[in-house]
C-alpha cells in the first residue's frame, strides 16, 4: 500500500506539473501572440513610413527637377541676353554718353590743373623777383659804406689825366666849361659842387642805389666804370 500511495502521489505530482507545464505553455503562447501582433504592426508601421518616404522621396525629386527646369530656362534667357547686350543700341548710347561724360570731367580736371600749376609757377615767380630784389636791396644797403669808401679811395688814388668839366673855384654858381683832354676815361666826375650838396639830399634816395648798383657791377666784375678807369691808367 506503500508502494501504491507514493505511486499515486507521484502521479499527482506528475499531473499538477503538467497542469503548470500546460498553463505556462499557455502563457507562451499568448506572449508568442502578443510578440507575432506587435511585429506585425511594427512591419505595418514600417511599410507606411516607407511607402511615405518613398512618396516625400519622389515629390522632392519632381520639385528639385522643376526648380533645375526653372534654373536652366532662366540660364538660357540669361544668355541670351548676354548675347544680345552687344547689338543693344541703348546700352551702346549709354556707354557713349558715360564715356563722352567721363570724358570732358577728365579734361576739365586736367585744365584745372594747368590753371593751378600756372597759377603756382605765376605765384612762384613773383615771389621769386620780389625775393631776389629784397636780397639786392639788403646788400646793397649793408654794402653802401663799403662801396662808397671803395668809390672815394678810387676817385682819390688813381689820378688822371681827364679834367674835370665843372669850375669849382668860381665864388658864382658853378658852371660847365668844356676843355679839350688828351684822354678819354669813363669814370663820372665825383668833385662836389655847392649846388650838388643841396641837389644831392633830395634825390640821394633815388640816384644812391643806381649809382651803388653801379659801382657794384664795377667792383665785382672789374670791366665797370672804376675797372676801366684803372686798367687805363695802368696801362
Amino acid at each position: 500500500m506503500s508502494d501504491l500511495q507514493q505511486v499515486i502521489a507521484l502521479l499527482n505530482n506528475l499531473q499538477t506539473q503538467m497542469v503548470a507545464s500546460q498553463a505556462s505553455q499557455a502563457d507562451l503562447q499568448r506572449d508568442i501572440k502578443d510578440v507575432a501582433r506587435d511585429v506585425t504592426s511594427l512591419h505595418r508601421d514600417l511599410d507606411e513610413k516607407t511607402h511615405s518616404l518613398h512618396n516625400d522621396i519622389a515629390i522632392l525629386g519632381q520639385d528639385v527637377q522643376r526648380d533645375v527646369t526653372s534654373l536652366q530656362r532662366d540660364v538660357a534667357s540669361l544668355q541670351r541676353d548676354v548675347a544680345s547686350l552687344p547689338e543693344d543700341l541703348t546700352l551702346k548710347q549709354a556707354m557713349v554718353h558715360n564715356l563722352d561724360h567721363l570724358s570732358d570731367q577728365f579734361i576739365n580736371v586736367v585744365g584745372n590743373f594747368k590753371e593751378l600749376a600756372e597759377t603756382i609757377y605765376s605765384n612762384f615767380d613773383t615771389w621769386a623777383k620780389a625775393a631776389h630784389s629784397r636780397v639786392i636791396d639788403k646788400v646793397l644797403e649793408i654794402q653802401r659804406p663799403r662801396l662808397k669808401a671803395i668809390e672815394n679811395k678810387l676817385h682819390n688814388n688813381a689820378p688822371c689825366n681827364c679834367q674835370c668839366l665843372h669850375n669849382n673855384s668860381s665864388t658864382s654858381n658853378p658852371t660847365s666849361i668844356p676843355v679839350a683832354t688828351t684822354q678819354q676815361c669813363s669814370r663820372p666826375c665825383l668833385c662836389v659842387r655847392k649846388s650838388d650838396e643841396t641837389e644831392s639830399e633830395d634825390v640821394s634816395s633815388s640816384d644812391g642805389e643806381n649809382s651803388l648798383l653801379s659801382i657794384e657791377t664795377a667792383s665785382s666784375s672789374g670791366n665797370g666804370t672804376f675797372g676801366s678807369h684803372q686798367m687805363s691808367h695802368d696801362a
